[in-house]
């Protein structure tokens, strides 16, 4: 999370992070390219995956009737 989110999205979380001094503590670098490249790869496989399935799922139902 940016810390534009982490400021817009939760406010009170981020005050406190910077009233105690602790903001730069947990500020880690963003992931690898190659990691958010297989993150999306899967993510779109998983979603692919799930339609063709709920179709045959239909696809099946609608072949007993």
């Amino acid at each position: 999370m940016s810390e534009h989110e982490l400021r817009t999205e939760r406010p009170e979380e981020y005050a406190r992070l910077v009233r105690r001094g602790r903001l730069q503590a947990i500020e880690t670098d963003p992931p690898p390219l190659w990691l958010r490249n297989f993150g999306r790869i899967i993510g779109y496989s998983a979603i692919t995956t799930g339609f063709v399935l709920f179709g045959l799922t239909l696809l099946a139902l609608m072949g007993r009737r």
